[in-house]
């Protein structure tokens, strides 16, 4: 069994929330980098990109 570090389980949590967000709301994703504490837009979609393999687009 794979463990996961303690950064992996809180990226995880970001990636899940940040999901539901693209998906349930009509937040703008500029508002939904800064609700979950990104500093840019530019970030989040690097960072949303990176755990997903998918661009914020296209969720």
């Amino acid at each position: 069994m794979d463990e996961k570090s303690p950064l992996q389980i809180i990226h995880d949590r970001i990636l899940l929330e940040a999901k539901n967000l693209l998906h349930y709301t009509k937040l703008h994703i500029s508002e939904i980098a800064y609700e979950l504490g990104f500093e840019s837009v530019q970030v989040f979609s690097w960072f949303f990109k990176w755990l997903s393999n998918r661009n914020t687009i296209y969720f």
